[in-house]
């Protein structure tokens, strides 16, 4: 019997080598993987609650027409809404679902009555919210008329 033909039948070093390189790679990738997921701070709560309102002058004049947004202070989102008769509902992800929870710059404009410009200025509005989860928000907006 020719021993050269028994020899060819076990496995060879290289393919040994290669099967554990290749185990150890596979078990660092899971492991480094596991490591992050388990590291990451939990996403924030995205979910749109109740946001509407009402935005007049300060002498109490209902803003008859115009727009408002509230930008994420770290003006990552935004919602927006259509002023009707004085009246607000915000919208962010699907019509008038509302806002995320966070704290918000806010902006008006094209406003009618016309309010001050600086309403319209994402770096000049004086204004915040404060959107809170799991409520209904209810906000009460006054602004300068202009000049």
């Amino acid at each position: 019997m020719d021993e050269s033909n028994l020899d060819t039948k076990k496995p060879s070093s290289r393919r040994w080598q290669f099967s554990i390189a290749a185990m150890l790679g596979l078990m660092t990738v899971a492991a480094l993987c596991a490591g992050v997921f388990v590291w990451l701070p939990k996403p924030p709560d995205n979910r749109a609650y109740p946001a509407k309102g009402r935005v007049t002058l300060k002498d109490g004049t209902p803003i008859q027409a115009g727009w408002i947004e509230l930008v994420t202070v770290d003006l990552r989102l935004a919602s927006i809404g259509e002023i009707k008769d004085g009246e607000f509902e915000l919208s962010t992800y699907g019509h008038n679902d509302g806002c995320p929870p966070g704290e918000y710059i806010v902006i008006v404009g094209d406003t009618v009555p016309p309010a001050h410009e600086r309403y319209a200025s994402l770096d000049l509005s004086p204004l915040r919210e404060d959107v809170k989860s799991k409520t209904e928000n209810k906000f009460d907006i006054k602004l300068d008329p202009a000049e």
